[in-house]
């Protein structure tokens, strides 16, 4: 399912330190490419709409995230147009109509990986927007709901391992096993190279 979605992307950004790694083994052209991460450009994306009258609809997190969220965005950003829903919902359809009312300029789904792109995948086609992403825990970020890594950490890389130490009894499988079953790919992929 993600690769599919990836498939479909007219752009994709790199999100992971270990995504840069895989492209540098494999001779894939890297110079001038960086990690981009949503959690770390959030405030900025906010403005920018803000400023040029851009919409956004968020679909994910908690309702107390989104409750939160909302307050924190009427307060910081007062001329942004955003909607926000919390990504614990049943009724499908129901929500695509809610985003297709609002048509907004960006989707971001934020229900943590692979949800979030299987989502994408499955309603992309229903969907009235001009771009959409996954976004994770952006907005549990951007409410404190989760422990934001420093600036200094992100950009070196070191996200990964500030995320399992503030929260280890939910990150332990994707920092410390699920990278050991992608070795064999990697080797493989760098060895065709």
């Amino acid at each position: 399912m993600v690769r599919e979605l990836y498939a479909r992307c007219e752009s994709c950004y790199i999100d992971g330190m270990g995504v840069l790694l895989v492209l540098f083994g494999a001779c894939a052209p890297t110079s001038g490419q960086k990690r981009f991460s949503l959690m770390d450009t959030f405030p900025d994306l906010l403005e920018y709409a803000q400023h040029h009258s851009l919409s956004l609809f968020y679909l994910g997190s908690s309702e107390a995230v989104v409750d939160k969220a909302q307050e924190k965005l009427r307060r910081q950003y007062p001329g942004l147009k955003m909607e926000l829903h919390h990504g614990y919902f049943q009724d499908n359809e129901k929500i695509v109509d809610t985003i297709n009312a609002f048509r907004p300029d960006l989707l971001l789904v934020g229900m943590g990986m692979p949800k979030q792109e299987a989502w994408l995948m499955n309603h992309i086609d229903k969907l009235d927007v001009a771009v959409a992403t996954q976004a994770g825990a952006t907005l549990d970020y951007f409410t404190g709901a989760q422990a934001k890594p420093p600036l200094w950490m992100s950009r070196l890389g070191l996200a990964w391992a500030y995320r399992l130490l503030n929260d280890p009894a939910r990150l332990w499988r994707r920092y410390l096993l699920e990278p050991w079953a992608l070795l064999g790919p990697t080797l493989r992929l760098w060895r065709a190279h």
